[in-house]
């Protein structure tokens, strides 16, 4: 059970801590001020440096380190989005509330592709035991698809309810609580056996859990 709360738990929260929406605006923004190309080709250069190095770098720093990273750097970059984007014009030329919330949304994707993005999938085939492996990682699989799909399609309806601003508060928020989840739920699995995690995990289930180690 505490595997199956640390692995679901972290796909979850992967999908709902803003990331599809992040990428629609910062491809509207780009666009909005005529260089929609770059956008696109930014992004490309971020996500693919950012994760190779956090998959170079994952044994050496360990899982928990740069989750705590990637997150608060998406935690920052979230609440400023939110920040510029009271009273915000779509309809103005660049100006520098857009320039604020573009680079706050390309240090968001930054973060992301440190933490959530490669060390979510890296702990799920490394936390649930041999035996639940395949279906775990299904499971996972499919409830991340269903998140985003969600996620995508609720973006509008929370945007015309509480504003953009509100709706990057609300991401900034569930990424305080990713924080917490990652250091309540989470083993570090750095330079331990299956054998070793799985107990670290009825560690974090005993009636007074020790919290993993950082």
């Amino acid at each position: 059970r505490p595997q199956l709360i640390c692995g679901l738990g972290i796909i979850a929260l992967q999908q709902v801590t803003g990331e599809p929406t992040v990428l629609w605006y910062i491809g509207f923004i780009f666009r909005d001020a005529g260089i929609g190309d770059w956008a696109d080709m930014l992004v490309g250069v971020i996500k693919v440096t950012l994760t190779l190095a956090s998959v170079l770098y994952v044994d050496r720093i360990g899982r928990k380190k740069l989750l705590y990273a990637g997150i608060s750097v998406q935690i920052v970059s979230l609440f400023v989005v939110a920040l510029a984007f009271i009273n915000y014009d779509c309809d103005a030329p660049m100006d520098l509330k857009k320039a604020v919330v573009a680079v706050f949304l390309l240090s968001y994707i930054g973060g992301y592709q440190i933490g959530f993005g490669p060390i979510g999938w890296a702990l799920l085939s490394e936390v649930f035991p041999l035996e639940v492996r395949g279906q775990s990682l299904a499971f996972a699989g499919m409830l991340s698809a269903f998140l985003n799909l969600l996620s995508t399609s609720m973006f509008e309806i929370e945007v015309n309810a509480i504003g953009d601003s509100g709706t990057f508060a609300i991401f900034g928020v569930i990424s305080v609580y990713s924080l917490y989840f990652v250091y309540a739920r989470v083993v570090e699995t750095k330079g331990l056996s299956l054998e070793q995690i799985t107990e670290r995990f009825r560690e974090l289930h005993s009636p007074t859990p020790p919290y993993a180690k950082v």
